[in-house]
């Protein structure tokens, strides 16, 4: 969604972008990659929109949307292999995109200025073989995140591990260890105290970023492609490869682990709404800005909406 609730956008494996007009229905068609589709993300004052691909390349599209020829602004060049996620710094006042990918690297691009700002290297490659020595991951980026105050980076790779950086990703801050499996989706809550991660092990985290912490953990029948807070930090909706989109209440999460003995192992939570229509796997789920509806693409190539 963009910032105003506006307009739903989504990125797809046959290298184009679709933007919608969440009123009318109008879609409107960006054309450019020459890849598919991993991430898009809109700026936080909604004047352009992100875009990471298979061919290696970020791209930057400014708003209006109503251009059907319209051209990116920016093509921005520095990873080495596929990019795999990206997201805008949530600070106004800054230009800035965060972006992972294949080839072990976090780069900041600065687009008001058009260049890369700073590259951090997950792992250092010595001999063919990750230098164990090398804070950070050991294997591929595949997900990241940015806390909404702008102080924190979270990294997730192909085996399960969550890195914290600083905002500028000049520094390591530490690890988060539980996931087994590929991390597939991470998101901070709107205070930026806490950090929800999905993966391929069929479960969705919530840690206490200020020490470490997993509170709870949510377990699913099938691998979890998406897990995301409501704006107002209340509920977490995940998407799954059982088709369906699940919403919790957050407070009755926090409640129920606290009276489980158990509460860092794997717990089947009884969810708020189910929400199904898709025919195949939900690879994304996203709220809108004032959180009265839910969106999410799927395997199935749509886009399904629910007001919740």
């Amino acid at each position: 969604y963009s910032h105003d609730g506006q307009y739903v956008a989504s990125g797809s494996s046959d290298s184009l972008i679709r933007i919608w007009d969440a009123k009318t229905g109008k879609i409107h068609i960006l054309i450019g990659h020459e890849s598919g589709i991993n991430a898009i993300a809109f700026s936080p004052d909604g004047s352009c929109l992100a875009s990471a691909s298979r061919d290696g390349t970020v791209r930057i599209w400014e708003a209006p949307w109503d251009d059907d020829h319209k051209q990116a602004q920016l093509i921005l060049r520095g990873h080495s292999s596929e990019v795999d996620n990206l997201s805008f710094s949530p600070l106004e006042s800054e230009k800035h995109v965060v972006s992972c990918s294949a080839d072990h690297t976090l780069c900041i691009w600065d687009y008001g200025r058009h260049e890369v700002e700073r590259v951090a290297r997950a792992s250092i490659d010595v001999g063919g073989e990750v230098d164990q020595r090398v804070p950070g991951h050991k294997t591929p980026i595949s997900c990241l995140a940015l806390s909404r105050d702008g102080k924190v980076v979270a990294s997730g790779s192909k085996d399960g591990l969550i890195c914290l950086w600083g905002g500028d990703i000049g520094s390591f801050r530490g690890q988060l260890r539980e996931h087994r499996k590929k991390i597939t989706s991470l998101e901070f809550s709107h205070d930026s105290r806490y950090l929800l991660s999905s993966a391929r092990e069929r479960t969705v985290r919530v840690w206490d970023v200020t020490n470490g912490l997993q509170l709870f953990s949510i377990r699913h029948a099938e691998m979890v492609w998406s897990a995301v807070f409501s704006p107002d930090g209340n509920f977490v909706a995940s998407g799954c490869d059982d088709r369906m989109v699940r919403v919790w209440d957050m407070q009755r999460l926090v409640h129920e682990s606290s009276n489980n003995e158990a509460s860092n192992d794997d717990i089947n939570y009884n969810y708020s709404h189910k929400l199904q229509g898709h025919t195949t796997f939900v690879t994304s789920v996203v709220f809108s800005k004032d959180g009265r509806y839910i969106a999410a693409g799927g395997r199935d190539g749509r886009v399904l909406y629910w007001d919740l």
